[in-house]
């Protein structure tokens, strides 16, 4: 009983409303023990005084009716009190904000501090963002979030349907590439070598074309292989983020701050490796047409895809194969650049008849935790040097 009343005391002091909800409970408690007393003294059954040596049932089974009552007032009470917490829990639960692919869900968390948000990535690490085909629960995820960040220019094709049905419930929708200036199919026709190895380039060139970048207006989606584009997206980011979640503003501001620091001396580690590297040197041969943006950026040439496309999706002819063999001898080319998330028979075999290695980047997703690319900082590092490692060596097995 000294517990039961301590914790009523307590709460009735400090705590207004759980009070409040307490003292209604009592009140109904007390209302109905003294109906109880007034029933037993209207038939007459009011025990007389206890008299030594005389038996106590009766005060105990009195006594024991009452404590049922304070008892029950006391859960009554207590389970308004866990009510009152389960609302602030729900109230104050951290906002979550959900990304397309691993590399955008550790951007989200580098500019929300680390911590301030429970940041979610619907295509996991390891896997490649192009054919990932989101699940029910994924378009839970998408409902239940304060926030979707995603990469657009076509890449999350699987999942346009969703994404609209959820921006059109009131979810605010990140788009990165709408705040960047990307690279066309256009652009991806300046880096190719201006000295092709035969007539027959042209031919199948066109099929080239065919083939060619299937994503939103032929842009390529590929934006993450350059930080300073994203770096310049990160504002714009955060105060959407702000104003989503309700978080300060100037505490999001500062850690974005910091985190466009760090890809700007990432940015100045790949210059200052690449420098490394004489001009006829930078010149790049792909598993998929992944690298445009970091050869855009880093001064490097893309001559020729193994998949002329900016999709792991599409397949490669022969004809396509051909040519491509023709460039690599002509380019002296000494490294095909693939993706650890697409393992290609058809890569191997061009790279073995072309006297040439094969290299594995990550470059559609983040490495496994705890490993040398599962940051985006630290994917973009990573590549860049294998990169220059397998060009410097003239593609010999490091």
């Amino acid at each position: 009983m000294n517990i039961a009343a301590a914790y009523l005391t307590h709460h009735l002091l400090v705590h207004p409303v759980t009070g409040l909800k307490m003292r209604m409970s009592l009140t109904i408690v007390t209302a109905v023990h003294e109906s109880m007393g007034a029933s037993t003294r209207s038939r007459g059954r009011v025990p007389p005084p206890l008299r030594p040596g005389e038996s106590g049932r009766g005060r105990r089974r009195r006594s024991g009716r009452l404590a049922v009552l304070i008892g029950a007032g006391v859960l009554l009470a207590a389970a308004c009190a866990s009510d009152d917490v389960t609302d602030a829990s729900t109230d104050d639960r951290t906002p979550t904000v959900v990304a397309s692919m691993s590399i955008w869900a550790d951007v989200v968390e580098n500019v929300t501090c680390n911590g301030l948000v429970q940041v979610e990535s619907l295509a996991p690490p390891g896997v490649d963002t192009h054919t990932y085909e989101p699940s029910l629960r994924d378009r839970a995820k998408m409902d239940d979030a304060n926030m979707i960040v995603v990469n657009g220019l076509g890449l999350e094709a699987s999942l346009e349907d969703t994404l609209d049905a959820v921006a059109a419930d009131g979810t605010p929708v990140f788009v990165i590439g709408d705040h960047i200036e990307p690279l066309t199919a256009a652009d991806s026709e300046d880096d190719q070598s201006d000295d092709p190895p035969d007539d027959e380039s042209d031919d199948h060139a066109d099929e080239a074309d065919a083939h060619g970048h299937d994503h939103e207006g032929g842009a390529d989606p590929h934006i993450w292989f350059d930080p300073v584009r994203i770096s310049g997206t990160l504002d714009e980011l955060a105060d959407t983020i702000a104003e989503a979640t309700g978080l300060p503003e100037a505490e999001l501001a500062a850690c974005t701050q910091d985190y466009k620091d760090a890809l700007r001396d990432a940015h100045t580690d790949i210059v200052d490796l690449v420098e490394g590297l004489a001009p006829e040197q930078r010149v790049l041969v792909t598993n998929h047409d992944s690298l445009r943006y970091f050869a855009d950026r880093y001064g490097f040439r893309v001559v020729g895809t193994v998949i002329p496309a900016a999709t792991t999706a599409a397949e490669a002819s022969i004809a396509r194969l051909e040519e491509l063999a023709h460039v690599i001898e002509h380019e002296g080319v000494v490294a095909i650049f693939g993706d650890t998330t697409h393992a290609s028979a058809t890569l191997d075999e061009l790279a073995s008849q072309a006297g040439v290695v094969v290299v594995s980047l990550h470059t559609d997703s983040l490495g496994p935790a705890r490993s040398a690319h599962s940051s985006y900082i630290g994917l973009l590092t990573t590549n860049a040097k294998a990169i220059v490692t397998a060009l410097q060596s003239g593609g010999k097995e490091q």
